[in-house]
């Protein structure tokens, strides 16, 4: 199980901390680097991966931090990472995209299972917050309530 460091960390706390980021995440780096930018800190790349689940791999071989989607903090901790909540939380959109016309009965199933899901998933972790738990600990909590 990995670290879980009291409190949470600020923007301006991560310094000349060297960053690995993903090549195509546009909307998450840019909500990143605004974030960042808004308490002064100029973020360093000091490493690019290649793919959604490289980044996780790459830190804890490495010196490297990495903003991780929400997600993806449970399997970070299970896999040993330090995950550091920030302060103020950093928020990107994300959507789904699909044709104009009216969706395939499968592809409209599936935007409605993952709507439930988000909902479903969203609602433990307010829940879990209710209960005095931070962020993090909140989502490791919802994970393994769903399981």
């Amino acid at each position: 199980m990995g670290l879980r460091p009291p409190g949470s960390g600020r923007p301006s706390d991560i310094g000349d901390l060297s960053l690995a980021r993903r090549q195509v995440t546009r909307n998450e780096q840019d909500a990143v680097q605004a974030a960042l930018a808004a308490h002064g800190v100029v973020a360093v790349t000091g490493a690019t991966v290649p793919s959604r689940s490289a980044p996780l791999a790459f830190v804890l071989r490495s010196g490297f931090q990495f903003f991780l989607p929400l997600r993806m903090c449970a399997a970070a901790l299970d896999a040993g990472a330090c995950v550091v909540e920030t302060d103020p939380l950093m928020e990107s959109s994300f959507g789904v995209v699909h044709r104009a016309r009216k969706l395939a009965p499968a592809a409209q199933q599936f935007v409605t299972d993952v709507t439930i899901a988000l909902r479903t998933w969203f609602t433990a972790i307010d829940a879990h917050r209710g209960a005095g738990l931070d962020l993090v600990d909140a989502v490791v909590a919802a994970r393994d309530t769903a399981l």
